[in-house]
């Protein structure tokens, strides 16, 4: 059997705990126009799941044929990053639509700028991205854009205002960001962004205990790998609730184990 633990970062394992619910929900409140949580800041500490359960969702939002998903980085030139995302995961019929665009040209080497390089400001962004988002309306498509672990950069900060301005001119477009309770903190009370304050919110917090318990017991019985009751309190424990913790250990142990996991084991781990 394949190692079912995942502690790699980017992927939802396929042992996913505690979380179906929180997808479940903002999956289907992102297909009402009026929820909330059309715009959803994520927090926790690091470890707890939040990557993951980001990607899941992108995930399941991507396979519906009406929304269009861009991951974007806190970086530099997020708006032409963002544009440039659009461009090439766009449809075949969207990219036909979205090069009639004046200021850009798509070609089999991706997206040109058709303005000069000293004309690329700001509000050019904003224009080109204005009429992408008038094409895909046009189309019934909704854009989600998320942010994994933001940091409150001034680029970002300047995206966020920009993204105000799109949901006030009624434009099909989505933002959920995860990150630190701290910075998202900072975001939230910076002057020009305090409209994040009416955002939705979903805290993620310890994995349950007694999941972390139930999962390891049957995961490992699959394998014929015997645990006894003393030794998967220690396991948890070992844990502290972390959902990395949680595939990690998980993964180790499965890598060593034969038949059985004994403390001795869980030391060696």
């Amino acid at each position: 059997m394949n190692n079912p633990f995942n502690p790699s970062f980017g992927k939802v394992p396929n042992i996913f705990l505690d979380r179906a619910h929180a997808v479940t929900k903002l999956s289907n409140e992102l297909q009402d126009p009026n929820s909330p949580y059309q715009t959803t800041l994520i927090y926790g500490v690091r470890g707890v799941g939040k990557t993951s359960l980001l990607t899941d969702i992108g995930n399941k939002m991507s396979a519906k044929k009406n929304w269009l998903v861009v991951n974007l980085a806190t970086n530099y030139n997020v708006l032409q990053t963002l544009i440039d995302s659009i461009c090439q995961k766009s449809s075949p019929e969207i990219k036909k639509l979205l090069d009639k665009i004046e200021g850009i040209k798509l070609s089999a080497f991706g997206i040109q700028f058709e303005y000069r390089l000293q004309e690329l400001t700001e509000t050019n962004y904003q224009i080109l991205l204005e009429n992408i988002l008038d094409k895909l309306q046009a189309k019934n498509i909704s854009l989600l854009v998320t942010i994994d672990e933001v940091d409150p950069t001034p680029e970002i900060k300047n995206f966020i205002s920009l993204y105000q301005l799109l949901i006030r001119e009624n434009y099909q477009i989505s933002l959920i960001m995860t990150g630190l309770p701290n910075k998202l903190s900072e975001l939230q009370n910076d002057d020009v962004l305090t409209f994040l304050l009416r955002s939705a919110r979903m805290q993620l917090s310890s994995l349950d205990l007694l999941s972390i318990k139930h999962s390891y017991q049957d995961t490992f019985a699959k394998k014929g790998i015997a645990i006894s009751d003393d030794v998967l309190v220690a396991m948890v424990k070992k844990t502290k609730g972390y959902a990395y913790s949680f595939q990690l250990l998980g993964y180790l142990l499965w890598e060593i184990a034969d038949k059985k996991i004994t403390f001795a084991t869980l030391e060696q781990v």
